[in-house]
């Protein structure tokens, strides 16, 4: 009978024991859901937070950018204006030539008509003229070949000279053949004119190749020099009062006869 008191007690006492580590699990594991859902939630906030500021932070730089943009073009616009307005100014991508006006030849002075190829006016036109035979080596005589004062010359319309030239035909071909300088506001043109008489004796043909007169410097101090090229512009070796050729060539750098510009 002690015995199986002692038992029975010890039974009891178990129970009570394994009653309250259960209860006392249960009120762990519960303290430790709260906890972790606190945690959770406090993440959240702090996700929600990063995310609201990558979001402020992401329109702002779209706005950022937007304005640069806004501010880019306008730069770009302004560039451009400017560029155009340069251009105008210096005449840029247009160059002059001479047109002789051989339909309207009456036995005397064949006129001369200046053209501007390009879209931008040319301002500040000068242009000086010589014979072949003025580079023979009188220098008095070179010098003296006057200075024309032309002006401005807007694209699509020639600018008549006061005057002309008179060829008078010598050598074994029968040509005669002028040197004209070009000035404009900020470059040097060279045309080199030919002519012959047609067929028909009464009136003339004529030839030209206008060049663009390129100079630079190489070196320094003593040892600099002043370089030069010439760059045909337009021109053909083909005479006015011949047939163009049936069949063109399609090369790019072929020159284009001065007078098909008009």
């Amino acid at each position: 009978m002690q015995k199986f008191l002692w038992l029975t007690s010890m039974a009891i006492l178990l129970g009570i024991e394994f009653h309250s580590i259960r209860i006392d699990r249960q009120l762990n594991d519960s303290q430790q859901q709260t906890r972790f859902e606190l945690q959770m939630n406090q993440f959240k906030a702090i996700g929600t937070g990063i995310t609201t500021s990558m979001n402020a932070n992401q329109t702002y730089f779209e706005q950022t950018m937007r304005n640069a943009k806004v501010l880019l073009d306008t730069t770009n616009d302004v560039a451009l204006m400017a560029k155009g307005s340069l251009e105008e100014i210096t005449g840029a991508n247009s160059f002059p030539y001479i047109s002789p006006q051989v339909h309207g030849y009456d036995g005397g002075i064949i006129p001369l008509a200046v053209w501007d190829v390009g879209k931008n006016m040319l301002a500040n036109v000068a242009i000086t003229i010589r014979n072949s035979e003025d580079y023979g080596g009188d220098a008095i005589k070179f010098a003296a070949a006057p200075e024309i004062e032309i002006g401005v010359v807007h694209p699509g319309w020639p600018r008549m000279l006061k005057g002309g030239i008179s060829p008078h035909p010598h050598g074994t071909d029968g040509s005669d053949v002028y040197v004209i300088e070009m000035y404009t506001q900020h470059e040097l043109y060279i045309e080199t004119l030919h002519f012959r008489k047609l067929a028909s004796g009464s009136g003339w043909a004529f030839r030209s190749v206008v060049s663009h007169e390129e100079f630079s410097h190489k070196g320094q101090g003593s040892k600099r020099v002043n370089m030069g090229r010439s760059v045909p512009l337009c021109g053909s070796s083909r005479w006015s009062d011949e047939p163009a050729p049936k069949y063109k060539h399609s090369n790019p750098k072929e020159l284009k006869p001065c007078w098909e510009y008009n």
